[in-house]
């Protein structure tokens, strides 16, 4: 196996295409078939996920927290009380209205009781979003797994680890339009996760080893640029472990 090498956090930034294709692009791939798992315990976990957004300094600092998951250092910020003022709760709906704004991350979060579980929420987006990303297995920001659809076009699988992110290790062509009901299902069981849309099979990725090992989930919604806001509904929000 190739051991990451140990260089200076800019300079890696720069050249994480590099090692994508010669280190991480090596330890997934794409079964491209579902797996036949069962489940139970559906709960519906609307009301229990935790909301952030860019005000909280894990965010507003990311950068600089970047930095300090690469180098393994510890890099204490205050967890600071995020004002619920970009979304409402309609009853079984959360109604995100986040004004057009640089950096605009509206996010999620969730911890599962196990390991193995399927996530399943559907949302609507009245907004053009470069992210539309549930993130897993997350032990912060700095390292996780990620399934997205960028640009509102294409479908990928990416992962953040020790704060430097290796892009597009699977890309294909997947649109969704505005004011439409998208259903989305993400099945995690050790190193194999399944990604689906409206109930197509997108990607079952399989990993040689275990990059990340944190437990939580993401859900995000992010535009970098103030061309658009944040308007998502996110609805119908349940999980359910393996039997």
């Amino acid at each position: 196996m190739i051991k990451i090498i140990d260089i200076p956090f800019k300079i890696r930034r720069k050249i994480n295409v590099f090692f994508t294709n010669i280190y991480v692009n090596k330890k997934f791939y794409n079964r491209e078939k579902a797996n036949n798992y069962e489940f139970v315990e559906k709960e519906n976990i609307l009301s229990e996920l935790v909301y952030k957004d860019d005000s909280w300094n894990y965010i507003s600092n990311l950068i600089k927290y970047m930095e300090y998951v690469y180098k393994k250092k510890n890099f204490f910020l205050e967890d600071n009380k995020i004002l619920n003022n970009r979304f409402e709760k309609k009853g079984d709906i959360l109604r995100i209205n986040s004004a057009p704004k640089d950096n605009n991350w509206i996010c999620f979060f969730y911890n599962p009781k196990k390991k193995s579980y399927k996530l399943e929420y559907e949302f609507i987006t009245y907004s053009s979003l470069e992210e539309i990303q549930v993130a897993f297995k997350c032990k912060n920001l700095g390292e996780r797994y990620r399934f997205m659809i960028h640009n509102n076009k294409e479908a990928v699988f990416e992962c953040v680890h020790r704060g430097v992110f290796y892009l597009n290790i699977f890309k294909k062509i997947f649109k969704i339009y505005k004011g439409k009901k998208y259903r989305v299902t993400l099945i995690v069981n050790e190193n194999t996760f399944e990604y689906y849309i409206n109930e197509k099979l997108i990607y079952s990725i399989v990993e040689d080893g275990s990059l990340i090992n944190g437990d939580d989930v993401i859900i995000i919604f992010y535009n970098k640029e103030s061309k658009d806001g944040v308007n998502v509904d996110l609805l119908n929000c349940n999980i359910s472990y393996m039997n």
